[in-house]
């Protein structure tokens, strides 16, 4: 089936009725640059989180430059067929804009036929914005739509970029670095706009751990290497300008002078179905251009041979709450493991800045695969890995900037 061109009415920002909540399995993304991880500004950094993290990311085939026939031609079946996806999350097309509406058509349904055809659900993503193409990039986004709704239990399309764009959809800068990738403020807008899809897309799903008994410090048949993950005790350590009590086993600290944060045990809200209590930093102050205040926790696991043989990835997870946080002078929060210069597996980057004051509760889960990053494939003694979530300042800023909460943080070395 060829989508004809559509009509001049496009139907901008009217969804689709959902007829999802039901898909499971991990999740593959595929694309262009701004899909890869090497440019940090895929909207499903926030999208994930913020449906709750309902299914394991389990691959990244993000490559930059490419256009639509490339990435049929070099990648479709070698990288993305080749996994046997249950689930794909598709965003291609920016490079192929100078293209005829037909012939872009032509050439990105290949991908949806192929999906359909190998039994594999798609979430079709929309072309963002780019300057020039405005109309050109409707008339597209509306034809993949299309494709997404005439077989709705297959595809399913996400309009994740109307809030980058004016009602033309003429780009708005504040929200792109280069005029090509969405910076912070694009990835976090895109991303709150497309979890609102995902989560009636997938079915519920609830990650996060729940025995304290299930962690191989105390239980070595255990797969789950965070010591505790129910923040209980009060004999964690705290950095220079870090005031305050820390659970057992975390440590709170900072780089930079000027850069101070008050570390404390706050418990769940009342009525909350998880008693679990949040380990706060409630920040007081920011020094200046690339400080980092950072929670951090030594992992209890086995000894980690350089291959993928017993440990393929680390599914690292933890629910995270932005409570009236002013990210006008933040940068990033980052989600890894590390020991030494090695990093066991790829990082999360949630990006921050300029997004004014952010008050959500977000699941954050990073699942890649250790050979995502060929530097990752090397060993590790036993107890010798960190877990680690570090926020990234921007600028100064004297005056109090709101808190960031964790609890329920685990990481499971996995071996598929």
């Amino acid at each position: 089936m060829m989508i004809r061109s559509p009509n001049t009415h496009h139907g901008r920002g009217t969804p689709v009725a959902p007829v999802g909540g039901t898909w499971t399995g991990d999740l593959l993304v595929a694309g262009d640059s701004i899909t890869s991880n090497a440019y940090q500004s895929a909207p499903y950094r926030w999208s994930l989180p913020l449906a709750r993290s309902p299914v394991r990311l389990a691959a990244n085939v993000g490559i930059s430059g490419v256009t639509l026939d490339d990435f049929w031609t070099t990648y479709w079946a070698s990288q993305v067929l080749a996994a046997s996806p249950p689930i794909v999350m598709l965003r291609l097309g920016t490079n192929s804009l100078a293209l005829s509406y037909a012939t872009f058509m032509s050439q990105y349904q290949r991908f949806t036929d192929s999906l359909v055809a190998n039994g594999i659900k798609g979430i079709l993503c929309a072309v963002p914005p780019r300057t020039g193409y405005s109309s050109s990039i409707l008339a597209i986004n509306a034809g993949i739509a299309a494709l997404a709704a005439a077989n709705p239990s297959m595809l399913r399309f996400t309009d994740d970029c109307l809030d980058l764009a004016d009602g033309a959809y003429v780009q708005d800068a504040t929200c792109f670095g280069d005029g090509v990738h969405p910076n912070q403020r694009g990835q976090y807008r895109a991303g709150v706009r497309q979890a609102a899809d995902l989560v009636n897309i997938f079915a519920a799903n609830d990650p996060r751990i729940t025995s304290a008994s299930d962690t191989y410090y105390l239980t070595p048949a255990s797969d789950q290497w965070v010591k505790n993950p129910f923040n209980s005790g009060t004999g964690g350590t705290k950095g220079s300008g870090i005031t305050g009590t820390v659970p057992d086993f975390w440590s709170v600290s900072n780089t930079g002078a000027g850069t101070t944060a008050a570390a404390s045990i706050v418990a769940a809200d009342v009525g909350d179905a998880n008693s679990t209590p949040w380990l706060r930093m409630d920040i007081t102050g920011l020094g200046g251009l690339d400080h980092i205040l950072t929670a951090s926790t030594t992992l209890g696991h086995p000894a980690l041979a350089a291959d993928l043989a017993t440990v393929k990835r680390l599914d690292m997870i933890c629910e995270v709450r932005f409570n009236a946080l002013d990210t006008t002078n933040l940068n990033r929060l980052t989600m890894y493991c590390l020991q030494g210069s090695a990093r066991p597996g790829p990082e999360l980057n949630m990006g921050l800045k300029n997004n004014g004051t952010i008050t959500k509760t977000a699941l954050l889960r990073s699942s890649y695969a250790r050979d995502e990053d060929a530097a990752a494939v090397v060993s590790h003694a036993a107890n010798s890995i960190s877990f680690r979530f570090e926020l990234l300042i921007a600028a100064a800023q004297a005056s109090a900037v709101g808190s960031i909460d964790f609890r329920l943080a685990s990481v499971r070395g996995q071996a598929t």
